[in-house]
């Protein structure tokens, strides 16, 4: 009995959490990142984190080209239906 309901309020307790991650994730990662980009600002251009987000930037920039170019090199014939 005592077992099952440490279950239960285990399981509530989960749930809850969950619920909370679910509700407020989106504006915690948005907090997060908006305190590490005010961070890196002050850092000089040679911070080791900096010069890494700043590549990202530019490897996400490369690869959108990138797909670009390969969509419009496929065939007709082979280009996927939208949807």
């Amino acid at each position: 009995m005592v077992a099952s309901m440490r279950a239960i309020v285990l399981l509530a307790m989960i749930g809850g959490l969950a619920l909370l991650a679910r509700r407020f994730g989106p504006q915690m990662r948005a907090r997060c990142m908006a305190a590490i980009e005010h961070m890196l600002d002050g850092m000089p251009d040679s911070f080791p984190p900096k010069r890494m987000m700043s590549d990202l930037e530019v490897l996400r920039a490369q690869s959108e080209r990138m797909i670009a170019l390969l969509e419009e090199q496929r065939p007709d014939s082979e280009q996927a239906p939208a949807g």
